[in-house]
């Protein structure tokens, strides 16, 4: 999938807090890694799909989401936790 990287958005006059940290002043924000590209097409679908299910409640994790979690916490921590031992409540 191909993304345009050409077209900037200009979020300094928006709610962009890289950008409001410093407004007025002669910094590029690299501080933080917040880009200012338009989000990919699928995520805008996906996300498109959710409000348009019009409920936000808690739901459940997804198992793949969880046992990618549980491999990178083992991987790169030694951290060994067991499916079920913890939850996600951002997703």
């Amino acid at each position: 999938m191909a993304f345009n990287f050409d077209e900037c958005i200009d979020r300094r006059h928006s709610d962009s807090y890289k950008w409001q940290k410093y407004a007025g002043r002669d910094v590029i924000p690299l501080w933080v890694a917040d880009t200012d590209f338009r989000s990919p097409p699928c995520i805008i679908e996906a996300l498109r799909a959710r409000v348009e299910h019009g409920v936000f409640g808690y739901g459940s994790s997804p198992t793949d989401l969880t046992e990618i979690f549980i491999q990178r916490m083992r991987e790169r921590y030694q951290w060994s936790r067991q499916n079920g031992s913890f939850f996600c409540r951002g997703w």
